[in-house]
């Protein structure tokens, strides 16, 4: 039965992963900026005197390697006038450009030729001909484009826009782009690819250094779970019988220590950080502990570990921010159960108040405590973001602040997605610590 409940909630996490996997691919999708375009942005006026068109070349082979000239899901809805052929148009704005009139004037032929007149004039004009090309691009609107047209000198080279614009106006069709089509693409798609070379580890490369982004997310990784990973156990492994001995004590002692645990509580992470660097690794007071913390890096093919002494602070900060809330939800789950009626049949058998305690309440708080534990997953990591930039620990926290400053979407989205999974997992695992604390329960 239990082999079977777990084979359950695998398979119903499936649709959640496949769900978030579909969103961040949305986001990726909808970021403004063509991460090709950018690498090459820099290029056009480089000293080596490379052209434009070799650079936009270069561009579209990486495109093609990068299988972005595909689809971008396993089906489309769109205009039957929108053709596939659509995706594989560079720059990127050039296909939205091309769309974008093939829905204003609905006549695929005429829109086709004057799209390859404006190409032509910017690829062979002089100075002023580029210009006209930068004002018609990106251009849809009719009476916009016919008095850019009205106010450009009518050369030879010009005249075939003009008529090319003539012609699509005269043939324009406002019914033919209702017409919806569904196209069928199957798994030769943007979204397949990417999903599958996800499941492989594969993110990608940064847009930065050109790094692997699952190198870099995974030294990163190290260090974060390094820190979060003992601070996790170290604060159930306190909060779990000190939330149990302030249950329903009254004393001036239980009083005193909720009011420091509050005191931690109501500190930003972030000074209680500074607070411990200044206390504890500066000139001015004890400078026991090195300031800057503890990382992982790779060198010589060899992992070695710098500073380990570094680890104790940022730690030590994350245990005290995070006792309070803990402690307090532990008390709260087994003041709910010492008013249960099994706890006054216990008692009235005759059990010790410890036993009580210990062997039915605790047993039953587990459930609300094991909530917890999942649940805290992901805010324990949030806080080790905080502390990686404080102690410069080059984990996912840091990783993530340079990658958003340096607009690496790559990394971004991998973080993204890394993390997400982990929620998934947490409730799943929460799920399982369910079921082996109460058999009873089915889902």
């Amino acid at each position: 039965m239990f082999l079977r409940y777990i084979v359950i909630r695998l398979l119903a996490a499936i649709p959640t992963a496949l769900l978030l996997a579909l969103v961040v691919f949305l986001m990726k999708t909808a970021i403004p900026d063509d991460l090709i375009e950018r690498q090459f942005k820099g290029a056009i006026f480089n000293p080596k005197g490379i052209s434009e068109n070799e650079i936009n070349e270069s561009a579209r082979e990486i495109r093609l390697n990068l299988k972005l000239d595909l689809p971008l899901f396993y089906f489309s809805f769109q205009s039957a006038i929108i053709p596939d052929s659509i995706y594989t148009m560079y720059p990127i704005g050039n296909g939205k450009f091309y769309k974008k009139l093939l829905i204003k004037f609905g006549c695929e032929e005429q829109t086709a030729n004057y799209y390859r007149m404006l190409l032509k004039i910017k690829q062979n004009g002089n100075e002023e001909q580029i210009d006209l090309y930068n004002h018609l691009f990106g251009k849809v609107d009719e009476k916009h484009i016919k008095e850019i047209l009205t106010n450009a000198p009518l050369e030879s080279e010009i005249r075939p826009v003009v008529d090319a614009y003539d012609q699509m106006v005269l043939y324009q069709n406002r019914f033919v782009p209702t017409i919806p089509a569904f196209r069928w693409h199957g798994s030769n798609n943007q979204f397949h690819i990417w999903f599958w070379n996800m499941l492989h580890f594969d993110f990608g490369k940064s847009i930065v250094d050109g790094l692997r982004v699952s190198g870099k997310i995974g030294l990163a990784l190290i260090n974060m779970l390094i820190i979060t990973i003992p601070a996790l156990m170290a604060i159930f492994m306190i909060c779990i019988p000190l939330g149990t001995w302030l249950s329903g004590n009254n004393s001036k002692k239980a009083s005193m220590i909720n009011t420091i645990l509050y005191g931690f509580d109501a500190v930003p992470l972030f000074w209680l950080s500074l607070i411990l660097i200044i206390l504890f690794a500066s000139n001015n007071f004890l400078n026991i502990f090195p300031v800057f913390g503890f990382n992982i890096s790779t060198e010589k093919n060899q992992i070695s570990f710098y500073r380990i002494t570094g680890l104790i602070l940022p730690v030590v900060a994350l245990i005290l921010s995070n006792l309070a809330y803990v402690s307090k939800q532990v008390s709260k789950s087994i003041d709910d159960q010492k008013n249960q009626l099994y706890v006054l049949s216990a008692r009235a058998r005759g059990l010790t108040a410890r036993s009580v305690l210990w062997v039915h309440i605790f047993k039953n708080s587990l459930i609300p405590i094991i909530t917890i534990f999942s649940d805290y997953l992901t805010p324990i990591f949030a806080g080790s973001f905080v502390l990686e930039i404080v102690f410069s620990i080059p984990g996912m926290g840091k990783l993530l602040f340079d990658s958003v400053l340096n607009k690496d979407f790559p990394v971004i989205l991998a973080i993204l997605m890394l993390t997400a999974s982990i929620k998934i997992l947490s409730h799943l695992t929460a799920d399982i610590g369910y079921k082996m604390v109460k058999p009873a329960i089915k889902y």
